[in-house]
This record gives structure tokens, sequence and C-alpha cells, in this order.
């Protein structure tokens, strides 16, 4: 058994397609396996990977649901991941920033998949109708 630490990542979409929270995670991931951390990400099926990321990047996601996700890493046999790290756009997902379908998926995984799970909600945003004078005003 290694002691090694094992995250995996789960994000929509990676370079070459251009998104911010794609490139994010793939800097992320790949300076966490410089410092010999068995860093992975599992994303949508239809990425286009680079050859020498073949062995860490994983496209097998076919729909951004909790039981998807939990077979998606189930078919990557000898990983076991000690966290799962969610990259999350809340408003990319469903309308008003709320998609249930993708807030199963951190739940999932912690039944599935026996890991301690985190969430990095990016680029959030508020409801056009706040007026930011009034947010910077309230102190939120």
């Amino acid at each position: 058994m290694s002691s090694r630490l094992k995250i995996a990542f789960f994000v929509r979409f990676l370079p070459p397609v251009r998104d911010g929270v794609g490139e994010y995670t793939w800097h992320l991931v790949n300076s966490l396996r410089q410092l010999g951390i068995d860093a992975r990400i599992f994303t949508s099926r239809n990425q286009v990977i680079s050859r020498e990321a073949e062995n860490w990047i994983y496209p097998v996601i076919s729909q951004w649901r909790g039981q998807e996700v939990s077979r998606a890493i189930s078919t990557v046999h000898d990983f076991q991941p000690d966290w799962c790290s969610f990259q999350f756009v809340p408003q990319m997902y469903g309308r008003r920033s709320i998609c249930w379908n993708a807030s199963q998926i951190p739940i999932v995984l912690k039944e599935k998949i026996r890991s301690k799970v985190a969430v990095t909600f990016h680029e959030f945003a508020w409801h056009p109708s706040l007026n930011p004078t009034d947010i910077v005003r309230s102190g939120i």
C-alpha cells in the first residue's frame, strides 16, 4: 500500500478549451504532481488530452450527475483517492446558480468513493439586481 497522497479533481473543461477553472485546475494538478502527490483530473468525455498528460487526465464523465461521476472514477481501478475535489462554477450548471444534479456530486463521492471531499466555488456571481454599492455598505 502506498502512503503517497492521492487526490482526484473533477472539472468540466480543460485546455485547450479556454476556461479559467479548467486552466486553474490543470496548473494546480500539474504542480501537485511535481511535488510527488498522485493528483489526477476527471473531466468530460469530449475533452482532447495531450499525450504527456494521458496517464493523469481521464476524459470519462458523460454527464455531470452524482452517479455518473462516481461510475467514471471507478473506471480507473488502480486509483482510490484520499481526497476528491469538485471544481464548481455554480451559474454554469443551472438556472439561478442552482443545479441539483451537480450539487449531488460531492455527496455521492463521499458515500461511494469513501474519501474526503472538497468543493471549490469559482466565479461566484450575485444576482444582477443587487446594487454593488449596497453590497459594499452592508459588508457582504
